[in-house]
């Protein structure tokens, strides 16, 4: 059973708790006899490490048990930029490391954290595909700094100084890549365009498009609605596939794996039905993303279920993540809404599949 809404107590997020539990004890540990011990120093930069590399661990968890939340999203990117702009800071005071390097980086970091928030109302900003480089060149050059350098041969103070300067370079760089993507969207989201065009497929085409994926549809209440909208946005072929409409349920089996039994047992309006839709239009189709809806549109009940039951799936390399909700409408406003509900959640699962966070958070930004 593919479980909807994950608990936000769970060991992916114990993980980002934990990691923002090391901050002051990094802190404390970097400080002692003014950071001029060279035991405290090593002992400092061992916490420094495990504390990034729980980065890799949380994100992992989150992916392959299916623990990815709300409170996980926020609470990732907050831990890593407490842990990286403490080190900073700490650095700058100790005169070890140019005070503009450390506001280089926490200018671009919070700028670009604030710049995702606000076009959360127009679009989802995609992840940089630096992103990933990024966060580990900094995790090294600050791992290489907080080493105590004056003890040791000169060439260690070289070869940090230029990591640093290539992390400084890589984080200016992504932080231009994301200011260039958000005024395209903006740019491309202006009014004008008809309705499905200016709803959410543009965005995920644009998300998509930024890790060069390709993307199948499997479809049944929706009846075609999420392909057209997808095919209506210039460019798309780029990345659509195609699309089948399995509205029969014996067509879900023989188009789209779905295990017969399952049908058998629950009927077309599943979640895990909705789950199998989106694989077997991955695979069939031979795309990196598999969307699929399932539900009653209306106005009559379907096997017990009441009209605006809808279950949406999507379907990457990490996983599926199921939605299901209860629509309000008639007939065509449930379709309607299904179309977006399963392509906001797409836009959603892009952003944050295969980043190191859960599915993409915004630590890698």
């Amino acid at each position: 059973m593919v479980k909807v809404a994950p608990s936000r107590w769970n060991v992916a997020n114990a993980v980002t708790i934990g990691r923002i539990a090391l901050v002051p004890f990094f802190a404390a540990v970097l400080v002692v006899d003014g950071g001029h011990s060279v035991a405290w120093r090593l002992v400092a930069t061992v916490v420094f490490v495990v504390a990034a590399l729980t980065d890799r661990l949380d994100g992992y968890l989150a992916r392959r048990h299916n623990l990815v939340t709300d409170l996980g999203a926020l609470l990732d990117p907050i831990a890593d930029k407490l842990l990286i702009g403490t080190a900073l800071v700490i650095l700058s005071m100790f005169g070890e490391l140019y005070w503009w390097v450390t506001v280089v980086i926490l200018v671009r970091e919070l700028g670009i954290t604030a710049l995702r928030f606000l076009m959360l109302k127009r679009a989802t900003l995609p992840v940089s595909r630096g992103g990933k480089l990024k966060t580990v060149v900094q995790s090294v050059a600050i791992s290489l700094f907080l080493l105590p350098l004056a003890d040791l041969p000169f060439w260690v103070l070289v070869v940090a100084s230029i990591v640093m300067g290539l992390a400084v370079t890589v984080t200016v760089a992504t932080g231009a890549d994301y200011v260039r993507e958000a005024v395209r969207l903006v740019r491309g989201g202006a009014p004008g365009r008809v309705d499905q065009a200016s709803g959410p497929a543009p965005d995920l085409l644009a998300a998509l498009g930024a890790r060069g994926w390709t993307v199948a549809v499997a479809e049944s209440l929706t009846g075609g609605l999420v392909a057209s909208a997808l095919v209506d946005v210039p460019g798309a072929s780029r990345s659509v596939r195609g699309g089948v409409v399995a509205y029969a349920t014996d067509l879900k089996a023989s188009l789209l794996d779905v295990p017969a039994d399952l049908l058998a047992a629950r009927g077309a309006v599943d979640p895990d039905v909705a789950a199998a839709m989106a694989l077997g239009a991955r695979v069939r189709l031979g795309a990196d993303v598999g969307l699929a809806t399932t539900g009653v549109a209306g106005p009559d009940p379907q096997d017990g279920f009441e009209p605006g039951t809808v279950h949406v799936a999507v379907a990457t390399v990490d996983g599926v993540r199921v939605e299901s909700a209860r629509l309000d409408g008639d007939r065509a406003a449930v379709r309607t809404a299904a179309r977006d509900l399963v392509l906001t959640l797409a836009i959603e699962v892009v952003g944050r599949a295969g980043t190191g966070g859960p599915l993409g958070s915004l630590d890698e930004m």
